[in-house]
């Protein structure tokens, strides 16, 4: 899919004048919505490459030992939400931000940050009878460190990925 200012912003008043009405996009053209989703995920992809300074900032942080695990979501979080805003607001006003050729890029290493937070933590990755064994049997500390160090690991790598994009304009 090319990247239309002129289709997006059609797209965009269709879905704002059904919204007015009481209907929403996806059920009344489902291709148009999912191309609205699209054009959408192009612009989400540019909020982050204008923030890779932050993310990347972050992650040093993080992995220097200066923040912790749960600071580095919380923050990370923040900046997600932030872009939610932005966009919600460029959208409504229908201002249309041109892609980055290395939005995508960039937007790909975000995404596996937010998995890397979201999924390595021990709590996330037990059921509740694997969580409640390790208590009982005082390995819970054992695997938390193991997770702090893989979620270490692979912080690191997207932070050495997204060192090759703060250079570029």
């Amino acid at each position: 899919m090319g990247f239309s200012k002129k289709r997006y912003r059609e797209l965009l008043k269709y879905s704002q004048q059904l919204e007015q009405e009481g209907k929403h996009l996806s059920n009344i053209c489902y291709s148009d919505y999912r191309e609205l989703l699209k054009y959408s995920a192009k612009t989400t992809g540019r909020l982050e490459w204008e923030s890779r300074y932050s993310y990347a900032e972050l992650m040093y942080l993080f992995l220097n030992g200066i923040i912790s695990e749960g600071t580095l979501k919380i923050e990370f979080l923040g900046i997600q939400e932030s872009h939610e805003q932005v966009l919600q607001e460029l959208e409504s006003n229908l201002i249309i931000l041109s892609p980055n050729p290395n939005s995508d890029s960039v937007a790909d290493l975000v995404h596996e940050l937010y998995w890397t937070l979201e999924d390595l933590s021990v709590d996330s990755t037990l059921s509740l009878e694997e969580l409640g064994s390790l208590i009982k049997e005082n390995k819970y500390e054992e695997a938390e460190k193991k997770k702090e160090r893989e979620i270490y690991n692979y912080v690191k790598k997207i932070y050495l990925k997204i060192q090759s994009f703060l250079n570029e304009g």
